[in-house]
């Protein structure tokens, strides 16, 4: 134990007679010995391990974001935001984001394609990217290129040389057995 603290606490609605050390952070019960299981920065209690979760988060170790339409401590409030022009609605702070052409706190309001594009200068406007100047192939590169193709006639000769005398030689011999001298 490495705090020098004692508590009396509740469990399960009896007093305990025994006092509880102080456990160091992560870790709680008797001895110390259970590790806590609570996620994004909720607090473990102590004695029990239980977790009391941040806003905007829910579940037994505080791992789940409020559910849709919820938000704050144990997500027990109801987003104020208008169902039809909201993206979302912010699990901690149950602040509104509005979809396209809604605007207000609430998304309640519904923007004109005057007032949204040519007064607020946000017509959607596509910007490619700069490519980067194509340099020309290196002479090294399209030699390989030219040796390749040269390769692939040259071989293309060579057997068509190959058939051209086979096939002369066949009929060389078929004249000779025919041919009576």
């Amino acid at each position: 134990m490495t705090s020098s603290s004692y508590f009396f606490y509740l469990v399960y609605g009896t007093f305990s007679t025994h006092l509880h050390a102080a456990c160091s952070e992560g870790f709680y019960g008797d001895g110390c010995e259970g590790r806590c299981q609570c996620r994004n920065t909720s607090e473990c209690h102590f004695a029990t391990g239980s977790c009391t979760c941040q806003a905007g988060f829910t579940g037994s170790t505080c791992h789940d974001s409020c559910p849709d339409g919820s938000y704050g401590l144990a997500c027990a409030l109801t987003c104020p935001c208008f169902d039809s022009g909201t993206r979302s609605c912010d699990p901690i702070s149950g602040s509104c984001d509005c979809n396209d052409l809604w605007m207000g706190e609430l998304c309640d309001g519904k923007d004109s394609y005057l007032t949204h594009y040519l007064l607020k200068c946000t017509l959607p406007v596509v910007i490619e990217a700069p490519t980067a100047p194509t340099e020309p192939a290196a002479p090294f590169q399209a030699w390989w290129v030219v040796v390749g193709v040269l390769a692939a006639f040259l071989a293309a000769g060579v057997v068509a040389i190959i058939i051209f005398i086979v096939t002369w030689r066949k009929k060389k011999r078929k004249s000779k057995v025919q041919s009576p001298l």
